[in-house]
């Protein structure tokens, strides 16, 4: 008898056969595997000192340290999550993608780069309502990167999206404006 894979596997092999399989295609390969990396640790890190240090406004500080401030409670909350769950990366465990040579040293649940992304539309939104739409297509724009790769599964990429939104609520209502206070006054 066939042991039935539970509705989250089915829907993870469903998604990840999508993007993963049938979207393959050499302009894909060449745009996920380079634009992944703006929601990179050192990509963000290089915004946010550059909006800080190369501007003279206020403003574009407050923004700053409102990023950094929730940038590290979304990776605070990430990796800790990775750390407890301890899943495996969909290349790892599933045979049938197409892998691009990314190794990853850490688990897979939650995305941090879906994380981060959600929390930089996030947090880009409340400062720039203008581009709300822009910030957020960024951010889908990482998951589906992360899926394409074959370095999440889809359930990675919901929790992660999850994971940045919150804690960049929590950011904006408390832990930024603290650091703004501490850094700015």
């Amino acid at each position: 008898m066939k042991k039935r894979e539970n509705i989250f596997i089915r829907f993870d092999n469903f998604i990840l056969k999508l993007v993963n399989k049938n979207m393959n295609n050499r302009f894909f390969d060449q745009f996920f595997t380079r634009f992944t990396n703006l929601a990179g640790g050192l990509s963000i890190t290089v915004f946010i000192f550059a909006c800080y240090f190369f501007s003279t406004s206020e403003f574009s500080k407050t923004f700053a340290i409102h990023m950094l401030a929730s940038q590290m409670l979304t990776q605070a909350a990430a990796h800790t999550i990775k750390f407890l769950v301890k899943r495996l990366r969909p290349y790892e465990v599933l045979e049938w993608l197409n892998t691009f040579d990314i190794i990853m040293r850490d688990y897979s649940f939650p995305s941090g780069h879906t994380a981060s992304a959600f929390s930089i539309a996030l947090v880009g939104a409340r400062f720039f309502p203008a581009f709300t739409i822009g910030f957020y297509i960024y951010a889908g724009l990482i998951g589906i990167s992360r899926l394409y790769l074959a370095v999440h599964f889809p359930t990675d990429i919901l929790v992660g999206a999850l994971v940045g939104t919150l804690m960049t609520l929590i950011s904006l209502a408390s832990f930024g404006p603290w650091l703004v206070g501490l850094i700015l006054y």
